[in-house]
């Protein structure tokens, strides 16, 4: 948490001010400070107590008025929180009951599902605080209502059951709201069925394909198990490259939080990298032959240079993982197994990628590292 003065130096007492002028409403002196200091419309660089950003404020104490001067000056209506879950004003509306506010900021354009990098998303927020009648409103828009929690990995239809509340509960099965936590019941006949299982006994949880923005272009599903079960970190993984010999799908560690909204971050956005290493690569395993253990993709190759790479990843080595330390759910090692590779971050040394005894050195290890330590680092801490 960063201090007021901190961040806005000489005007900390102006932002008091204002603050103060959006809980009574004073629309006049609010235009005439803000007409007079501009760039105190620009969202707050850091996350500060009681001051999450002008039109957060006037969302969270239901101040319409406010909401339209803020948005005619120029915010962003779906401008995140520099932290406390990067919220959006609607979701605060959402969360407090607000329905006059949720409504104006809804047919003022506000993104019903938030922002993609918000950790819950209005209809969760309003879930989970109880508000049936806001929940109601939301779903007039159509909003994603599977779209997962980012820190919990649970859908709406998972909190309102947590927290009891059987009418909103039933409202969002209506609307075709699932579960994280339920097996889908056609699981067990799908292609790659086998895999899913698998990989539930020996990581974690697999939720189901419907929660899990999906490439569309390739007959290859992307799944996600929550390691262990929990939320410290998550299993990104392909089903459907094993009917290309040798058999293999691919996978990739990320942070619990990783954001998997379906839609709104740009192509070339750090967050959407591991779905679009995993789609290049699932292309050129069908187009061409399948990966082997030890080889690298780069940054700077061709195929793979438009990405939105992650900051501190210069290339990837695929690694076959020992997924089996209990002794329990063995895979037999014979002409129709399926090589499950783990795609790991690798920093190169001057000499470029790993040769010889290097390689199998690092890829040795590498086999037995923990999931933390192969694990893509947030974009937020980048």
């Amino acid at each position: 948490m960063t201090s007021l003065e901190k961040t806005y130096g000489t005007n900390a007492p102006l932002v008091r001010e204002l603050y103060a002028h959006i809980e009574t409403g004073n629309i006049e002196l609010l235009r005439a400070q803000l007409d007079a200091h501009p760039e105190l419309l620009a969202p707050p660089r850091y996350d500060l107590l009681s001051y999450p950003g002008l039109l957060h404020h006037a969302a969270e104490r239901n101040q319409v008025a406010v909401c339209a001067l803020l948005v005619d000056l120029g915010i962003d209506l779906d401008q995140p929180t520099a932290g406390s879950g990067n919220t959006t004003a609607l979701a605060l509306a959402a969360k407090n009951g607000h329905l006059e506010t949720v409504r104006w900021l809804l047919e003022a354009g506000a993104d019903v599902n938030g922002s993609p990098l918000s950790v819950a998303s209005p209809l969760i927020t309003a879930v989970t605080f109880g508000q049936k009648e806001t929940v109601d409103l939301l779903l007039k828009y159509h909003p994603d209502v599977n779209r997962l929690h980012a820190k919990l990995n649970r859908t709406a239809l998972d909190l309102a059951q947590s927290w009891s509340f059987p009418e909103i509960f039933n409202c969002l099965k209506a609307q075709g709201a699932i579960s994280a936590v339920e097996k889908a019941p056609d699981e067990e006949t799908l292609p790659g069925a086998g895999i899913i299982d698998f990989v539930c006994r020996t990581a974690g949880w697999v939720l189901p394909k419907e929660l899990i923005p999906q490439s569309g272009s390739l007959e290859v599903n992307f799944r996600v198990s929550c390691i262990a079960n929990k939320n410290d970190f998550k299993l990104l993984f392909t089903v459907g490259l094993f009917v290309e010999k040798p058999r293999t799908e691919l996978f990739i560690c990320l942070p619990g939080s990783w954001r998997l909204p379906k839609k709104g971050f740009a192509i070339d956005s750090p967050w959407m990298f591991p779905q679009a290493v995993l789609t290049v690569l699932s292309e050129k395993t069908l187009k061409d032959s399948p990966l082997t253990e030890g080889q690298v993709i780069l940054r700077t190759d061709k195929a793979f240079s438009q990405l939105g790479w992650p900051a501190d990843i210069e290339a990837l080595i695929v690694v076959d993982k020992i997924w089996n330390t209990t002794g329990d759910a063995e895979i037999e090692d014979h002409e129709d197994s399926v090589k499950l590779y783990v795609l790991t971050p690798l920093k190169l040394t001057k000499k470029g990628p790993p040769e010889g005894d290097a390689l199998a050195s690092l890829l040795e290890k590498k086999r037995k590292a923990s999931w933390k330590s192969v694990a893509l680092t947030s974009p937020l801490q980048n």
